[in-house]
């Protein structure tokens, strides 16, 4: 009764993926988690940089690998991303996209990601303010079994090559956030 109780809805549970908590991949990584300090009142951020199409011809990848629990349900689920730039490009956008692959006891490691979704967001035309996107299309981790533990590895790009993307500067991406809900343990 009432909103979290059991005649309720559920409430919507986030999983933060900080840039500090991952790394590049092997092959076209992106940079390793750097950090930035504000000029006048010293705070400290982590965050990961993603070079635009003039300044890497190729995608740069990000990735972490999280334990997820049997009562979180991955199925469409969605993510945003939080990010700024030093550039003051006015309303120029930048393409970020996920993929996901789960595994459960005795999967092969090396499978296939799940098909990117992408989300497009504005620079707001300042040097460093925080950019936050909207949320993506639903995805669900290639590998994905409900009601089980999983373990899930994900992995985030900027898609320079997307006509959208044209901000002509280095992204800086702080985290991403995972949108997923409860489930009940099999």
């Amino acid at each position: 009764t009432g909103s979290s109780g059991t005649s309720g809805s559920t409430p919507g549970l986030t999983i933060e993926l900080m840039a500090a908590g991952g790394w590049p991949s092997t092959t076209q990584g992106a940079t390793v988690p750097a950090l930035y300090e504000t000029p006048t009142n010293k705070e400290n951020f982590q965050f990961v940089d993603f070079q635009d199409l003039t300044d890497d011809p190729g995608v740069e990848y990000f990735e972490w690998t999280i334990k997820v629990p049997c009562n979180i349900s991955l199925s469409s689920m969605t993510a945003n991303f939080t990010w700024t730039t030093a550039a003051t490009l006015t309303s120029n956008s930048v393409v970020w996209a996920i993929q996901a692959r789960a595994y459960q006891d005795a999967s092969v490691l090396d499978a296939t990601w799940s098909t990117a979704v992408t989300i497009a967001d504005a620079n707001n035309s300042t040097s460093y303010r925080a950019n936050l996107s909207a949320n993506t299309a639903t995805f669900t981790p290639a590998g994905f079994s409900s009601g089980v533990s999983n373990l899930v590895q994900f992995r985030i790009y900027r898609d320079c090559d997307n006509a959208s993307d044209n901000l002509a500067a280095t992204a800086r991406l702080f985290c991403v956030t995972l949108n997923v809900s409860q489930t009940t343990c099999s």
